[in-house]
């Protein structure tokens, strides 16, 4: 089919889009009302089927979000630390593929023959620097062993037992070898369909308690001092020789702050409450609290790293709350013997969360600490995740970068829209290509850029796109050009 035919297929497609309103959706049009998106998509090179196609759209959000530096606790060079934090990583994908009954599979024998954390030395990490997708197991990693960057991107299905489609999960990990430290970044997205009830649950790989009870390793969260590292209790070799203890020989343990100095308060305030790299709440106590319940409160703060800080404050409180935040209310609850918990900065005005001791205070700050979703888009800088990088690498060899993206879903006969953006590099360099006139369904608006396409397809071949612009004054979908690629900024013709 040459390209006259498609775009008057295209054409053909768009008078029917308008068409298909009928008078019942022009009113509601009218109203302000959003009508139901409808698709009779044409018959375009073979790949779609003319009959009349649902879209189901989706969204995506941010559940839990971590960037840590990760130091040694002992003599260990730049490149045992890197390999260390990897090892952890792909031991917890090795979990999942035991759990799941691969293991006997041959792609995953790599996995399978890892060693024990205690034989690092064998662990060979280049069989996982660039793992591709199975049919079983979504998982891709991509590094630049030279550089001391490594990639791991998860996706994971989490049915709803009310509908035949779900959620997805998108667990993204991003490991850095810097000087003197290794940079954890772990970005977990919720991808679901668009009438999803409810929000996904907060999700903390395992692998970062992991890290954790490692004596060799000392975490904190990106730029902040390790003074504010999480913590933990080694018992001790009598502690491991002796077999009737029961309890774990590793415990979490508090962040210690001396409410009399002035010193160690300002230092606390400036570089953990108020450090713009935070994004894990904190939470405070009382020491006469933590002396009456020492066990209770280390195994709290245990199950909370990676989720909150858990600070004691030993002494006074003046000149903390008093001095240093201006709010005389903290000092009368913090005298009552309550937690008191802070999800944002001090100095931006927000209320604190109090726990009384009568409300089994430990179970329900467990509990809701971990349900916390910290949506926020946090800034990761130039710490790459795995789809970044790869972007980056086929850039640098001249390779087209776009995904397949969109897929037609047979068994639901339906499409998946992502909302994929169409890239700012390319509609600034063939901005003209990309831009499209919309006066015609908003008498306020005049050109406009088709900065969202869906896709099916790759490079020049047996493709297809749909590129389009979404109105919120007016709540329609526009679409300006089908079903050619446009020119990006990897492939310009």
């Amino acid at each position: 089919m040459d390209k006259k035919m498609k775009k008057q297929l295209g054409k053909e497609f768009i008078k029917r889009q308008n068409k298909e309103l009928n008078i019942e959706e022009k009113k509601s049009l009218a109203d302000g009302e959003k009508p139901e998106i409808r698709s009779s998509i044409p018959d375009v090179a073979g790949i779609v089927n003319p009959k009349e196609r649902r879209v189901n759209t989706y969204q995506k959000y941010n559940t839990y979000q971590a960037l840590f530096d990760i130091y040694s606790n002992e003599e260990m060079s730049d490149e045992e630390l890197y390999k260390r934090v990897v090892y952890y990583i792909v031991k917890w994908i090795r979990n999942r593929i035991v759990q799941s009954g691969l293991s006997g599979k041959e792609e995953y024998s790599d996995f399978m023959r890892m060693p024990e954390i205690d034989q690092i030395d064998l662990f060979d990490m280049s069989p996982f620097e660039n793992i591709k997708p199975h049919f079983d197991l979504d998982v891709r990693t991509y590094g630049y062993k030279e550089d001391g960057i490594w990639t791991l991107c998860l996706t994971e299905l989490g049915l709803r037992q009310e509908q035949n489609y779900g959620r997805e999960f998108i667990s993204d990990v991003s490991v850095t070898r810097k000087t003197g430290r290794t940079v954890l970044g772990i970005r977990i997205a919720c991808k679901e369909p668009a009438d999803a009830e409810g929000e996904a649950k907060v999700m903390r790989p395992a692998f970062v308690r992991n890290l954790w009870r490692d004596s060799k390793l000392v975490i904190t969260e990106h730029d902040i001092p390790i003074k504010f590292a999480f913590r933990f209790i080694d018992k001790g070799n009598e502690a491991k020789q002796n077999t009737s203890i029961n309890e774990p020989l590793i415990e979490g343990s508090p962040i210690e702050i001396n409410g009399n100095s002035e010193v160690e308060c300002m230092e606390f305030t400036q570089k953990l409450v108020l450090n713009e790299k935070r994004q894990i709440p904190i939470l405070l106590c009382p020491i006469e609290e933590y002396d009456n319940n020492r066990n209770n409160i280390d195994h709290l703060s245990q199950s909370l790293i990676g989720y909150c800080h858990v600070v004691v404050i030993k002494g006074s409180v003046n000149k903390l709350f008093g001095k240093m935040w201006g709010r005389q209310d903290y000092i009368q609850v913090y005298q009552k013997g309550n937690f008191i918990l802070h999800r944002e900065k001090a100095s931006n005005g927000m209320e604190p969360y109090y726990y009384s001791l009568a409300e089994k205070v430990y179970e329900i700050l467990r509990n809701e600490i971990k349900q916390f979703q910290l949506k926020k888009n946090y800034q990761f800088g130039d710490y790459c995740f795995y789809a970044e990088l790869r972007e980056k690498f086929l850039r640098s060899v001249g390779e087209d970068t776009e995904d397949p993206g969109t897929q037609y879903d047979v068994e639901n006969n339906s499409f998946a829209i992502e909302g994929t953006p169409s890239g700012s590099g390319a509609t600034d360099i063939y901005k003209d290509k990309y831009t499209i006139d919309i006066s015609e369904y908003n008498n306020k608006k005049n050109k406009v850029i088709m900065d969202i396409h869906m896709k099916k397809g790759k490079g020049q071949a047996d493709i297809n796109r749909i590129y389009f612009y979404y109105d919120e004054d007016i709540q329609k979908t526009i679409i300006g050009y089908m079903p050619d690629h446009l020119p990006t900024r990897g492939n310009p013709t």
